[in-house]
């Protein structure tokens, strides 16, 4: 029985293999099992090659993007596969924008992975609105996932520690301190994905046992769509600059 459990799991996977063909520029795992599997979705070239690097090429594949991608928070479900990167997510994980319909799904997990920068989360954003508003059931299922790759690393030593951003890095230095740890700190302000090599992406950002990945969930769909509106809408720009005079400096990116 699991030996047929096993084999349909490898001909779903061939079946979307066998339809559309898959992007050029996807690095695809070895595994057939979808369940097992991860897709991250990766910012640029030059972090993608990273990724490759750092990925266990068992079950984790990478597909690297071209810089932002369009903002679909507006576009038409029939008119989003016009834009190629798009497509190849699309193709790459097994669902159409808009379809309920999972059977082909390629991944259990779909890993945006991004830039800890500024840049890096506006892109994260377009990808969260892509998946909230096109493939909607790979969010309900909890496929969806946010990368939360380090901006800085702190050498003390022979002691290294990573920080998401600029409160965290403050209390691991003060804990040094307190601590009386022997060495001068030096911290390292990271440039983008691109500019760490494989082992510490693998260490920070992909490992399984080592990483930080927070998923894409949601209580109300309502109050989502009515934030995302507000944030993307092409008609709400002076609502965003009203709740940025406002409200700007308590937005928390985490």
């Amino acid at each position: 029985a699991q030996r047929r459990v096993q084999a349909s799991k490898k001909v779903a996977r061939k079946k979307v293999a066998s339809g559309p063909a898959l992007p050029g520029k996807l690095a695809d795992c070895a595994s057939q099992d979808a369940e097992r599997a991860e897709l991250f979705l990766v910012e640029g070239d030059s972090a993608g090659g990273s990724a490759k690097g750092a990925r266990d090429r068992e079950f984790q594949a990478v597909l690297p993007l071209r810089g932002k991608i369009l903002n679909t928070w507006e576009v038409d479900p029939a008119q989003v596969l016009g834009h190629q990167e798009v497509h190849d997510i699309a193709v790459a994980i097994g669902v159409d924008p808009g379809s309920a319909n999972l059977t082909g799904l390629r991944y259990g997990k779909v890993c945006i992975l991004a830039d800890a920068d500024s840049d890096g989360l506006h892109i994260a954003t377009l990808l969260c609105a892509l998946f909230l508003k096109h493939f909607t059931p790979l969010v309900h299922t909890g496929r969806i996932y946010v990368a939360m790759p380090p901006l800085y690393r702190i050498d003390v030593g022979k002691e290294v520690y990573y920080a998401l951003d600029e409160a965290e890095k403050e209390g691991i230095l003060d804990r040094v301190v307190a601590e009386k740890r022997r060495g001068t700190p030096a911290v390292q302000r990271f440039k983008g994905l691109g500019e760490m090599n494989p082992l510490q992406l693998r260490e920070t950002t992909m490992a399984p046992d080592t990483r930080r990945l927070v998923r894409l969930d949601v209580d109300s769909m309502d109050r989502t769509e009515e934030i995302m509106d507000m944030m993307l809408a092409r008609k709400r720009a002076a609502d965003r600059r009203f709740w940025l005079q406002r409200k700007g400096n308590e937005a928390n990116a985490a």
